[in-house]
């Protein structure tokens, strides 16, 4: 039987809706480390730091879920994923693009985190080392997907010029998609944070 992730995540977060200012949200927080924003329809979009929110303060931004927010993209797995697939599944590629973590889900409801440092501690690295290979619908199983069950929501990452919440099931980040917006003019997605 494979090491499932659900043994190794962390339980100490706060669940913050999106339509919160990040003043509220500090509140909130309390001693957590780290909160997890909510969109409309209760779902992850981001993992968030306090640092972050000081920062969304400090630039008066109005909402969490805000276009000026700048939050990193979001790594979403379902619990029963085991390690092995975590560590061959390509969404650990998002660390390098800042991302905090990963969002653990079971049926879509939030159970866990998994930290940067956790991931790196179970995946006995120390250090994020991303594989070489590209993701995509034409590449192994790992390649095309994030992880988790099919129904699960695989990456949030907001754009960075219109602030949609874009949901992706793979990603090339040589090659970004389009922004799926509907209602701005067609553009390439811009990720909110460059590390």
């Amino acid at each position: 039987m494979s090491d499932s992730i659900k043994n190794h995540i962390q339980k100490s977060f706060t669940l913050l809706a999106g339509n919160l200012s990040p003043q509220e949200a500090r509140v909130k927080l309390d001693q957590n480390e780290f909160g997890i924003i909510l969109d409309q329809q209760h779902e992850p979009v981001a993992l968030i730091t306090v640092g972050e929110l000081e920062q969304a303060e400090n630039q008066n931004v109005p909402t969490l879920l805000d276009q000026k927010s700048e939050l990193r993209p979001t790594i979403i797995l379902d619990s029963e994923t085991t390690v092995k697939d975590l560590a061959e599944a390509p969404a650990i590629k998002l660390l390098r693009l800042g991302a905090h973590g990963a969002v653990v889900v079971t049926r879509r409801e939030v159970v866990g985190i998994l930290p940067v440092e956790t991931v790196n501690k179970i995946l006995g690295t120390g250090k994020f080392e991303p594989s070489g290979r590209v993701m995509g619908t034409t590449r192994g199983i790992f390649d095309g997907s994030f992880g988790g069950s099919p129904t699960t929501p695989r990456a949030k990452i907001i754009c960075g010029e219109c602030g949609f919440v874009n949901t992706v099931d793979f990603i090339d980040l040589n090659n970004l998609p389009v922004c799926q917006n509907p209602a701005e003019p067609r553009h390439q997605l811009k990720f909110s944070v460059q590390e």
